[in-house]
């Protein structure tokens, strides 16, 4: 499966996305606290697997690296909101409420165990 592991000073949330070959399912938030490692609940035999992630400060509000946002993702647009969520479908977010995020595929499907590490920028 997948294992997020935080390497920043700051806590990270981080969403996941499963596809199991009909519907991508998006999922989070996932708190990870500085140092520590986490592994998000995957049901089934997922065909892909996708993953957000961004530091956050003590009050939830996103950290910066001078002016970008610390974030890990990139260009799979998934739906997901700002509280608590579970989404399946992904067609315009914005018009329902949500924000459009992008997701990193990611090769932890099918036995390949994958760790992430979330680190600051050098």
């Amino acid at each position: 499966g997948l294992t997020w592991c935080n390497d920043t000073p700051d806590k990270v949330t981080a969403a996941i996305g499963i596809d199991d070959g009909r519907t991508i399912t998006t999922r989070g938030w996932y708190g990870v606290e500085a140092g520590n490692c986490l592994h998000p609940d995957i049901p089934g035999q997922p065909k892909q697997i996708y993953s957000f992630a961004e530091a956050v400060d003590g009050s939830g509000r996103a950290v910066t690296v001078g002016t970008r946002p610390l974030n890990w993702g990139g260009a799979r647009l998934l739906c997901t909101r700002e509280a608590k969520f579970e989404i399946t479908e992904h067609s315009d977010c914005a018009a329902r409420g949500l924000a459009s995020t992008g997701f990193a595929a990611t090769d932890a499907t099918a036995g390949n165990g994958k760790t992430l590490r979330f680190a600051l920028p050098r």
